[in-house]
């Protein structure tokens, strides 16, 4: 088309040679300058298509016509004028679209096009997908965080083969995010790191520090956008490492909980992200689709704009549709958008259905091939007590939920749990004997419960009416829900022994601290571990004398001690990493977890702390490692017991890769139309 309006191709020269070292040093002159009778908006849509960079073309030729169009719409000259030049240039493009495209796409036997084709990834012994996998952009690989005998680290597997390969040093990775020429991935860690690795494996890198849940997506190969799993708004950071900067805010006038997940159109400059409004705890981001346009180059935060789209999370732009997976999770729709004008228009059409099952998340490489997971029921766990070597037995027979936070009431004969339901997040309350349930609150807010001393009330976190806050209430429902204190960032949550003393973290402007307030009178919160680096999951002794937590002041989670409530020595207690404290009911031993290894610390306290032996209980599986970090399991008062999670076994998401998909997506739209 550059040719066909300018007389000469974008670049010449007398060789081959020649013409590629202009086409790597030099942009072409735009056609306008050449010719000024060719509209504005002509010229721009030629430049696109000519950009150096893959991910700064159009991403199909239907965008590009769709381009031209626009611009014959939005030309100012007189109509025969421009009826004379616009139905030209249309014929042309047309003319000469249908021609690549058919010889692209149509084999030399002039085949239908390829029908698409589904299967399930199959799980591997020694290298299974933990968390959610990515996809390679030419659709051959999944890149993933496994579970293995060796600890959690990232594989590469083809989705032709049977077996994967992992890469070495991306121990403890998690989240997966893979750059548009599939040479790098980017992952979180448990250490609360952005890492990058080359796919083909090598030195890993420290891009920036972030929460080890966030989700992240390249703009190209070499910047990519952050989210902060709801703490703050979304923020880029350049892949070679550096400071994050912030593209959105949360809007406190409308309750805006977090800015997660952003999805970057092939323009690397267009970013839909999804709001969520009156957090209700950890779980499945919901809300609506929002975008920005990302300027890294602009000195102040761009505006966001609200679709008004219910959903989860955007996952592709194709032929001038937006994919995003529906608000319920059953479906993938397809809603009109134009990248531009950041508009919406028309009703939004499923195109992908699994009614028997939630999609949790979907990624579409750029041949079409589209990867998503679907869990078949709510992921089921079940509490089960463990004894010093590991062994499990169920502790509740016939009792399977979605639970967290378990916790013994103080003589040992009931249990509190966080259940999660399609109503929200509530605490339940089980008589072990009886194995009788009852729900204790109804909010469809509340997380994370813990006991008073006296046994008679649990406390625990609630965003109730849209504000974090701690909450009391009594077991049997005699009394109505207290609120204790207000609190932004407030979570995990234990009491003194002596029921004077709240101790919980806290999350102020991305770092998490350990924080007290008084039980009764003025019950303003006040600092205890505050810095630069994490400090959470609080632990009070026994005797409340020693606060026990985790902080990756050294560059790793480690679990420390130190006097309570009058500052004094840190001494560290676990020599390899470790989260989740938890002492004994005499005081004496300190517990923790490392991964998926139980250990043990003996613990001396006079006349200063001492820590005279530390070693390894078991190896385990159950759950912990959740997305807002706490301690997932508890201790009976003997020492002999704990009380875990146990995931239910055929619970797991399934892992489901689509050939060709792209062929019954349009195939769809088409009909639809």
């Amino acid at each position: 088309l550059y040719e066909m309006l300018a007389g000469d191709p974008p670049h010449t020269a007398s060789t081959a040679l020649g013409i590629l070292a202009k086409v790597i040093a030099e942009k072409p002159t735009p056609v306008r300058t050449l010719r000024d009778t060719i509209p504005q908006a002509v010229s721009d849509a030629i430049d696109r298509a000519l950009a150096k960079h893959p991910a700064d073309r159009f991403p199909s030729a239907r965008a590009f016509d769709d381009a031209l169009i626009v611009a014959r719409t939005t030309d100012a000259r007189p109509a025969a004028r421009r009826r004379g030049w616009a139905g030209w240039i249309v014929g042309a493009v047309a003319a000469s679209a249908v021609v690549i495209v058919a010889a692209r796409l149509i084999p030399r036997s002039a085949a239908p096009s390829a029908e698409s084709s589904q299967f399930v990834v199959a799980p591997l012994a020694d290298a299974a997908i933990g968390r959610p996998p990515s996809i390679t952009a030419d659709g051959s690989s999944l890149v993933y965080s496994g579970s293995s005998d060796a600890g959690r680290k990232l594989f590469v597997r083809k989705v032709s083969e049977l077996q994967a390969r992992p890469i070495a040093g991306t121990e403890g990775a998690l989240n997966t995010f893979l750059s548009p020429d599939a040479a790098w991935i980017a992952f979180t860690t448990s250490g609360d790191k952005l890492m990058k690795v080359p796919i083909g494996g090598g030195a890993t890198t420290q891009i920036a520090s972030v929460f080890r849940y966030s989700t992240a997506a390249w703009t190209g190969p070499d910047r990519l956008v952050v989210d902060s799993y709801g703490q703050q708004g979304l923020a880029w950071v350049s892949s070679n490492g550096g400071p994050l900067h912030g593209i959105t805010t949360l809007d406190a006038r409308l309750r805006d909980s977090f800015h997660v997940l952003p999805y970057v159109f092939p323009d690397a400059r267009t970013v839909v992200f999804t709001i969520g409004t009156d957090r209700t705890g950890p779980g499945a981001a919901r809300g609506q689709l929002a975008v920005v346009t990302l300027d890294p180059r602009a000195d102040s935060q761009p505006a966001f704009t609200r679709l008004g789209i219910a959903a989860r999370r955007a996952i592709g732009y194709v032929d001038g549709w937006m994919l995003y997976v529906t608000e319920a999770g059953t479906n993938v729709a397809a809603v009109r958008f134009d990248a531009e004008s950041h508009r919406v228009s028309g009703t939004p059409r499923s195109v992908l259905e699994h009614i028997d099952g939630k999609i949790d998340i979907a990624a579409l490489a750029q041949n079409g091939t589209l990867l998503h997971t679907r869990q078949l029921e709510a992921e089921a766990n079940a509490p089960v007590l463990v004894d010093t070597a590991g062994v499990a037995t169920p502790m509740l027979t016939g009792v399977i939920g979605s639970f967290m936070s378990p916790r013994l009431s103080p003589d040992g004969t009931k249990l509190i749990v966080q259940s999660t339901t399609a109503k929200g997040n509530d605490i339940w309350l089980y008589d072990i004997a009886t194995r009788t349930p009852s729900q204790v609150t109804t909010s469809g807010a509340a997380v994370g419960g813990t006991w008073t001393p006296d046994g008679r009330r649990t406390i625990y976190f609630s965003t109730e009416g849209g504000r974090d806050a701690l909450w009391m209430r009594a077991v049997d429902g005699s009394a109505p829900p207290e609120r204790l204190l207000n609190a932004p960032g407030i979570f995990a949550v234990t009491i003194s022994s002596d029921g004077t003393q709240l101790i919980f973290q806290r999350i102020i402007g991305g770092v998490w601290g350990v924080w007290s307030a008084a039980m009764t009178g003025d019950r303003t919160p006040r600092p205890i571990v505050v810095e630069k680096y994490d400090a959470f999951m609080p632990a009070l002794s026994p005797d409340g004398r020693w606060l026990a937590y985790a902080t990756n002041e050294s560059g790793r989670y480690e679990i420390y001690v130190r006097p309570y409530p009058v500052p004094g020595a840190v001494v560290q207690v676990s020599q390899d990493g470790g989260t989740e404290p938890a002492w004994s009911a005499d005081g004496h031993r300190l517990y923790f977890r490392d991964g998926r290894r139980m250990l043990v610390a003996q613990v001396h306290t006079e006349p200063t702390v001492t820590i005279t032996d530390r070693h390894v209980l078991f190896s385990d599986s159950f759950d912990g490692d959740m997305p807002m970090p706490h301690r997932n399991y508890d201790i009976t008062r003997d020492g002999r017991h704990f009380v875990m999670l146990a995931a239910t076994p055929g619970k797991q998401p399934q892992t489901i890769v689509v050939l060709n998909w792209l062929t019954d997506f349009r195939a769809r739209i088409a009909a639809i139309r």
